[in-house]
């Protein structure tokens, strides 16, 4: 098994900041059931077990994904949507959510995927732009909920698609002279082409209002919602930031409000995982890149992971990975071949 510069799927939360804008590009590759990926910035990340390596991301930005090519399965709080080229897609801010790539028919061995992310803060927005702002509110309320899929070819939503696609192009534009100048003149530009890209999406949001490209939520109904996302925003945000600290299932109770028992069915419905096996999964991540990364022992890593027992971290890592701590650390630092 070959695995070279393994990177975590974690690492999809980091991105190269423009500014208002959050823009990332990533492409992936699924064959005979290895999944590798080429991101920006970012090195080659391989794995022989694909379906273990699919984390749940959440992240505090809304996000707008543009699919380039191929075809890839979305899923937002358990709601799976297939995407292809020309596609887009809007992801709620902190909406749990998940990219799968897998063969369209089971006699395909390989598929592949190429798309590009947009972050971006809609409630800051909405103070910038005051008493316009009611839409947006809505949206930053849950009182509304903007559809997770836009199809050029669905009349309804062309205006909306040709919208973005100006606004990712005028990103992709703005990390082009990022890459490539640091004079005034192109600071001036790239300033000038971020106002041209916060027009496009306030024009991409005026459409998505006027063509109705979103499902409103009945009063009673909306405190309900409110009521579970107010938990589950809570949870994960206490999971993400202290998954590497000793948890226990009370802890995570307390911070949901909720019974210890009933604590696990709900995060089983938001997650589809046990509290501590979705836990569990982002501690190997981020062992994974220690190991690759640093010169910390295991039982250093282990333990900076939340793991109390070097044997059950090792046990743990290699059901996850399908390899032990200590060969990952030695195959994602090959030595040089010889000539």
């Amino acid at each position: 098994m070959d695995i070279s510069n393994i990177k975590s799927q974690l690492d999809l939360i980091d991105k190269t900041n423009s500014g208002t804008f959050a823009y990332r590009k990533h492409q992936y590759e699924d064959s005979n059931g290895a999944l590798s990926g080429n991101l920006t910035n970012q090195t080659k990340y391989k794995s022989t077990n694909a379906k273990q390596r699919q984390v749940l991301v959440y992240h505090l930005e809304y996000e707008l994904i543009r699919v380039v090519s191929g075809t890839f399965t979305l899923t937002i709080n358990d709601h799976h949507y297939t995407l292809q080229e020309g596609q887009y897609a809007w992801i709620g801010a902190e909406q749990l959510h998940q990219l799968e790539i897998r063969p369209v028919d089971n006699k395909e061995k390989t598929c592949s995927y190429s798309c590009e992310s947009l972050f971006f803060d809609l409630q800051s927005l909405g103070k910038i732009l005051g008493q316009l702002n009611d839409f947006i509110n809505l949206i930053t309320s849950c009182h509304i909920r903007v559809n997770s899929v836009f199809d050029p070819n669905i009349s309804e939503d062309s205006l909306v698609c040709e919208q973005l696609t100006m606004l990712f192009n005028s990103i992709r534009r703005i990390n082009e002279l990022e890459d490539h100048s640091h004079a005034y003149s192109s600071y001036a530009k790239r300033n000038s082409l971020e106002l041209v890209a916060l027009g496009q999406l306030l024009s991409c949001l005026g459409m998505i209002q006027l063509n109705q490209r979103y499902t409103s939520y009945e009063d009673k109904f909306n405190v309900a919602l409110k009521s579970s996302l107010n938990k589950s925003v809570n949870l994960m945000r206490f999971i993400y930031d202290n998954y590497c600290s000793s948890l226990t299932l009370d802890d995570l109770a307390k911070v949901a409000d909720l019974q210890p028992n009933y604590l696990c069915r709900f995060f089983k419905e938001l997650t589809g995982k046990r509290p501590f096996d979705y836990i569990n999964n982002l501690r190997i991540n981020e062992a994974a890149k220690r190991l690759a990364n640093s010169n910390q022992s295991v039982y250093q890593i282990a333990y900076a992971c939340g793991f109390q027992d070097p044997c059950y971290f090792t046990r743990i890592f290699k059901k996850h990975m399908g390899i032990s701590p200590i060969a990952f650390r030695k195959q994602s630092h090959p030595k040089p071949t010889q000539e």
